[in-house]
């Protein structure tokens, strides 16, 4: 059971609630007692925790969604989430669409914000703190018999109170980051995090402190921005723990330049490059390409097999999915191979972060070859929401929102044009000779052999080929 004394609605305090020496203080509104709004959410918390243990008691998850379906909800998710959102329906009402994108809308942080698209490539950004609610009492699929809902429904009013919803501080209203709105501010407002160390970091940070800025030794939710001095290290905790949380990394001249200005600066102008930028020295990769394809490394089955290929079939592909908006940049790697011996056949999988081989995974599973590529279908149907062949025939493919989207990898191997019969030509060469001379200049031979192929890639992208 949830601690009904915590004063926060569903955890969070990041909109209109900040901390101050470990209590929570809540901003007060104009016209209106921070004691009575403290109050109020308090009530309305406890409220909420009651209904949704009561649910999590008494009702399953394939309920939950039903009713979620049947109120036009999003019944998608875990657990958590169809609780939190047939809590807000049953006591406040449906929400309605949203008008952008028509998709569905939920609580989060604060405020209500859509998890729809605006096209197959970009999420809608949507969000709101008064949503527009149906008036209408929450229903019940007919075809759910439990006693606890039913005794709900005929209890439940038809017009139903509005939510309290914690005040939005003026630095974060909706729409907006904290870090957009704190541009042009004075320095005073500024809090930061410093990672490495320079020879003209300490000077710095001195005129800070005097300008009225904050520093942190570690970042935390209320950092405006992480400072890089003498170099960036990616595996440093607080960098790796700053690109979580989506805040701003910038370089060291940052510091001297809001010194200059004497303001808070835009942290764009500045931004240490990313994972992919940062790194101009490559690394060798080696891709055995066999055929008119390449067995990724991590199988371990590159040197014993290859890709399988049917007619024009080749069984491999790379997925990749990229959203800036939700820092999102993820790939699918998607392989049948065939031992060289023709005995087995596998589907092997990797996924992962771009530019970071601590986050992801692989799975290789041996099959038929018949069962390997309805697999390899299901898979890529799955995650494109495309069938292979749309793909393979570059027809009818069409990008589905949310969904991964096949990236063309070229390996350097072409399809030979049609020659003439180099047999049936007159020669005045030995046979041995001209056979010789026949193997050395056919250069598919060097294309489609065990060939290996030295590519320089970024570190953070050995992850493709």
């Amino acid at each position: 059971m949830r601690n009904s004394k915590a004063p926060n609605l569903d955890g969070s305090t990041s909109e209109g609630a900040a901390r101050s020496k470990g209590k929570l203080v809540v901003p007060c509104e104009p016209n209106s007692s921070s004691a009575d709004l403290h109050q109020k959410l308090k009530e309305q918390s406890d409220t909420l925790w009651k209904l949704k243990d009561e649910l999590k008691k008494h009702v399953s998850t394939a309920e939950l969604r039903d009713m979620l379906e049947v109120n036009e909800q999003d019944p998608s998710g875990p657990e958590r989430d169809l609780l939190e959102r047939c809590a807000d329906g049953m006591l406040f009402g449906a929400l309605g669409t949203c008008p952008v994108c028509n998709s569905c809308l939920y609580y989060y942080g604060g405020h209500y914000q859509c998890n729809g698209h605006v096209s197959e490539w970009s999420k809608c950004t949507y969000m709101t703190t008064e949503p527009v609610r149906m008036k209408k009492k929450w229903k019940i699929p007919d075809e759910i018999k439990n006693d606890y809902l039913t005794k709900w429904f005929k209890s439940q009013k038809v017009k139903k109170p509005e939510r309290v919803l914690p005040p939005m501080s003026p630095q974060k209203s909706v729409g907006q980051s904290p870090q957009q709105s704190l541009v042009g501010e004075a320095l005073d407002n500024l809090r930061v995090c410093i990672v490495g160390q320079s020879k003209d970091t300490d000077e710095l940070k001195q005129k800070l402190k005097l300008a009225g800025a904050h520093f942190s030794p570690r970042v935390t939710k209320d950092i405006n921005c992480v400072v890089s001095c003498g170099g960036l290290d990616n595996e440093s905790a607080e960098v790796r723990k700053a690109r979580r949380q989506k805040i701003p990394i910038v370089r060291e001249d940052y510091l001297g330049e809001c010194i200059r200005k004497n303001r808070v600066l835009p942290f764009d102008l500045y931004k240490v490059a990313t994972t992919l930028e940062e790194s101009s020295k490559g690394s060798t990769v080696t891709v055995k390409v066999k055929g008119r394809s390449a067995v990724h490394e991590a199988s371990g089955l590159q040197d014993t097999g290859h890709i399988l290929e049917n007619g024009k079939s080749i069984y491999n592909t790379t997925l990749n999915i990229s959203d800036m908006t939700q820092g999102v940049n993820s790939y699918y790697i998607l392989q049948i191979i065939e031992e060289d011996d023709g005995s087995e056949c596998y589907v092997f999988r990797k996924w992962g972060r771009v530019g970071s081989e601590k986050i992801g995974g692989k799975k290789l599973e041996e099959m038929s070859k018949t069962d390997a590529i309805r697999e390899f279908k299901r898979l890529f149907l799955e995650k494109t929401g495309n069938p292979w062949e749309a793909w393979e025939q570059k027809t009818n493919f069409q990008k589905q929102p949310g969904r991964f989207y096949p990236l063309d990898i070229d390996y350097g191997v072409r399809e030979a044009p049609k020659r003439k019969d180099m047999s049936k030509m007159k020669s005045s060469l030995a046979p041995q000779v001209l056979e010789l001379m026949m193997m050395l200049f056919n250069v598919e031979t060097y294309r489609c052999a065990s060939t290996f192929l030295f590519r320089e890639l970024l570190p953070s992208m050995s992850s493709y080929y």
